[in-house]
């Protein structure tokens, strides 16, 4: 856990992405790279993404439903919009469960989550 008070409005603070881009290098670097980062919602912006991309850090992150991913056929879709087509489409088959899964992307980025 990593505790690093600082204030927007201190120039020299800068954003809010750029102090938790420090702190995820510094940490990242002190932990040789090891380990899996898990983040809540908060951290569900493209500016944090390219982050762990950036590092080839292992992470996990909760995003919020209303965010846009791109599936494998490239179609951008609202999270929570796939998530309910994944559901109806197991249910389809006679299976009902609460999870569910497919590989995705981010908008405007290669890697495959």
């Amino acid at each position: 856990m990593v505790l690093d008070a600082f204030s927007t409005d201190d120039p020299a603070a800068g954003s809010r992405n750029l102090q938790i881009d420090r702190v995820i290098r510094a940490v990242h670097k002190a932990v040789e790279g090891k380990g899996v980062w898990i983040a809540d919602c908060g951290f569900d912006g493209l500016e944090l993404y390219a982050t762990w991309f950036s590092l080839k850090a292992n992470f996990v992150v909760r995003q919020r439903g209303d965010r846009c991913v791109v599936i494998s056929n490239g179609v951008r879709i609202i999270q929570s919009q796939l998530v309910e087509k994944l559901r109806q489409s197991q249910m389809g088959k006679g299976r009902q469960s609460d999870i569910v899964f497919t590989k995705v992307r981010l908008p405007k980025r290669k890697e495959a989550l």
